[in-house]
């Protein structure tokens, strides 16, 4: 195979998108515990103290959703998922369940995300 090299950048969310841009479909694999991330690594469990991470994502998802567009994302229930749901509904976004599977002692959801119609 022949493998071109992809740059790399370190970036929260869509910060460096332009706003303009417009997907149709984005996946996301959003931090899943509660709680402050304490180096750049940690931001990969840690979704804040008040799910930080998702009061960022759903006005940025606003912008860069297709009108028919549609999030989709997993979370767990070790965090806050009434907490993460609600301020999607709240920026007037349709939350949906479309599956989940329960691994040891967390149970995992994927959710759908889409424009109230």
């Amino acid at each position: 195979m022949n493998f071109k090299r992809v740059p790399r950048r370190l970036l929260f969310l869509f910060d460096q998108i332009p706003p303009t841009e417009e997907y149709d479909l984005i996946i996301v694999n959003p931090p899943f515990y509660k709680g402050d991330a304490r180096d750049v690594a940690a931001h990969a469990w840690y979704s804040g103290s008040d799910p930080q991470y998702f009061r960022k994502l759903a006005p940025q998802a606003r912008l860069h959703l297709g009108r028919h567009g549609k999030m989709i994302f997993v979370v767990s229930s070790e965090m806050d998922i009434e907490g993460a749901t609600s301020i999607f509904r709240e920026s007037q976004f349709e939350v949906s369940r479309i599956c989940s599977r329960k691994v040891l002692f967390e149970i995992f959801y994927i959710l759908q995300i889409s424009h109230v119609p």
